[in-house]
């Protein structure tokens, strides 16, 4: 799994060092990120939904999601409330302590790792459970504590991203050709320049999310707010995958679908999460430290939640 999971690491310092000397420039980082969101990601989600079966069992990922999430709420609450932290601070907090990057991160690993299987089994997780969550009530919840009344456009915003428009493509396909393969529809022509070309794409979601972390890579953020980034830390890469690993070895689903499910729930703070933290007046530096530490801790964390799985 290292032979995986560093080589995806070791971008982000590519990010750096292109930042640093000028090949890319600090607002480059949400440019990169617009790529991901609107164009490679789509791509890969089109992909895994119709190019392999869907796993076993595959309804209980979105609810273990869930789970990991509520605990993680819970858990950063409560210490935000100890520590009498104000709401914008609270915010950023628990949102970004709860929502991994398990889409542009946790998708291509977990296909490196488990194949097919296991990136329509990160696609369940993240799509069903991560995603609709992080756009209705983290959403909802970065409103309130930003002081801004929630609306009903932040609860539906979801359904304008283009990543459900991908599934919806997705599903209307696999309705129409049960499974998109060399020997079915995708053996036609068009099918397979259209294939290739998504292929191509997708395997472009993790750099680009490594480097746009490292052109945004600020330590002296991560310093600052050291102590409640150990909070999210804990909270993050230990707390919620030890939750998943709990409720899989209890519930199922067994093999890859149950490794993927621990494998997201262990994934650093997305990117998503932390940007948008300032657009609902939470703190927006808090978010983006606790995106860069917890990803910097990965490093060690996701290697052994990994060997734990196997």
């Amino acid at each position: 799994m290292l032979e995986i999971i560093l080589p995806v690491f070791l971008l982000i310092l590519v990010g750096y060092a292109c930042r640093h000397y000028g090949v890319l420039r600090p607002d480059d980082a949400s440019r990169l990120v617009d790529v991901i969101v609107y164009v490679t990601f789509p791509a890969t989600l089109f992909l895994g939904l119709v190019q392999a079966p869907t796993p076993n069992e595959a309804w209980k990922l979105p609810l273990w999601s869930y789970a990991c999430i509520a605990a993680s709420f819970g858990l950063t609450y409560l210490i935000a409330r100890m520590m009498k932290l104000d709401n914008p601070t609270t915010g950023a907090l628990i949102s970004s302590s709860a929502f991994g990057n398990t889409a542009f991160l946790g998708v291509p690993i977990t296909f490196a790792a488990f194949g097919a299987e296991g990136r329509v089994s990160a696609l369940f997780y993240d799509l069903f459970g991560v995603s609709i969550t992080l756009y209705t009530v983290g959403f909802l919840l970065l409103a309130h504590f930003g002081g801004q009344k929630p609306t009903l456009k932040n609860s539906l915003a979801f359904f304008r991203t283009p990543v459900f428009v991908a599934a919806v493509l997705a599903f209307a396909v696999r309705a129409w050709a049960p499974m998109w393969t060399e020997t079915g529809p995708g053996s036609l022509l068009p099918s397979r320049i259209m294939i290739g070309s998504l292929e191509r794409l997708s395997v472009m979601t993790a750099p680009l999310a490594m480097l746009a972390l490292g052109v945004n890579l600020r330590f002296r953020a991560v310093v600052e707010f050291a102590p409640l980034v150990t909070v999210s830390i804990l909270s993050k890469l230990l707390f919620m995958p030890l939750v998943a690993f709990a409720l899989v070895h209890w519930f199922g689903p067994a093999g890859i679908p149950g490794q993927t499910a621990v494998m997201e729930a262990a994934m650093p703070s997305g990117l998503v999460a932390g940007v948008v933290c300032g657009r609902f007046g939470c703190n927006a530096r808090l978010g983006a430290a606790i995106t860069v530490g917890t990803t910097l801790a990965a490093i060690i964390t996701l290697p052994l939640w990994a060997g734990l799985v196997q």
